[in-house]
């Protein structure tokens, strides 16, 4: 019975995991095309498709069908990049509403640099083994990465603004 349990537990993870990645991977393509006036995929089915698509030739295509695996990395990268300029954007609200921010700011610069080591070994790796679409992947992921943490990092290079004051 507990391994049925913790089967079903697994199982109910993934299911849960994969509905909210191709979710946020909809919304994604939806606000590209949006943002580039690109009609098609702006339709949130479109969208959708096209992700879930992507995502599965993906993962049959690479590593002998086993993408899932070869992917993992990237995934990695992509959710803790997530948890990084999570914490960037709670420091510049706790930095303007004159706030102890370093117990966020910390973390999310040790989390920023970790993921930007990783993917940097991944991507040296993709390219020694000659992957290309990997490495593609994982360098756009890479300065995707850099881009979001060096503008959330230079936002605290300008001084804070006063806080905000309540209605009154």
């Amino acid at each position: 019975i507990a391994a049925t349990f913790i089967a079903v537990m697994v199982v109910a993870f993934a299911a849960t995991t994969l509905d909210t990645g191709a979710r946020i991977l909809r919304m994604l393509i939806t606000e590209l095309s949006t943002s580039v006036g690109f009609r098609p995929l702006q339709n949130r089915f479109a969208a959708g498709g096209l992700g879930v698509v992507a995502a599965l030739v993906l993962a049959i295509t690479q590593a002998g069908g086993q993408g899932g695996l070869a992917l993992w990395p990237l995934f990695g990268t992509t959710n803790q990049l997530t948890a990084a300029a999570t914490l960037l954007v709670v420091s510049l609200w706790l930095r303007k509403r004159q706030a102890p921010f370093l117990y966020t700011l910390v973390p999310a610069a040790f989390v920023g640099v970790v993921t930007v080591i990783a993917m940097t070994r991944e991507v040296y790796t993709y390219a020694k083994s000659g992957n290309i679409v990997l490495l593609v992947l994982g360098a756009v992921i890479l300065l995707l990465d850099l881009w979001v943490l060096l503008e959330g990092f230079r936002l605290f290079s300008k001084p804070a603004d006063a806080p905000a004051s309540a209605p009154a």
